[in-house]
């Protein structure tokens, strides 16, 4: 009975594992916008340091994944302690080979300058 019960612990362990990876790779779901319209809301993910999520709505079927077009290789922790969680405008200027190309604003402040300021790389020290 014991064997029996470790079994099932492992499967549903495995099983919930699965799910996380699948839940993971669908963070960012909905549709990608086309060139020129504008993705506005809250950042809710940030995949890495050029792609992060702006959510329209509360499901993920309506996070819009964006890859910033000023914020090319900068850390990912840079662009969390920037972005995460505060609110985004974002203008698509391009999209190719899958993926939505824009320029973002959060807080109503370019999200290029914010990446320069010196502090920000300070901050981006207390996230992982």
């Amino acid at each position: 009975m014991f064997r029996l019960y470790r079994v099932l612990s492992c499967l549903a362990l495995a099983g919930g594992l699965a799910f996380a990876d699948a839940a993971q790779a669908g963070v960012c779901a909905a549709p990608l916008p086309k060139p020129g319209e504008v993705v506005k809301g809250p950042v809710l993910h940030v995949q890495d340091g050029e792609t992060l999520c702006v959510a329209e709505g509360f499901e993920p079927s309506k996070w819009v994944a964006l890859q910033v077009a000023d914020g090319s290789g900068v850390p990912k922790a840079a662009l969390m302690a920037v972005a995460f969680g505060k609110d985004a405008v974002c203008k698509v200027e391009s999209v190719a080979a899958g993926r939505a190309v824009a320029t973002c604003s959060i807080e109503e402040r370019p999200l290029a300058a914010l990446l320069q300021q010196p502090e920000v790389l300070k901050a981006a020290g207390g996230w992982r």
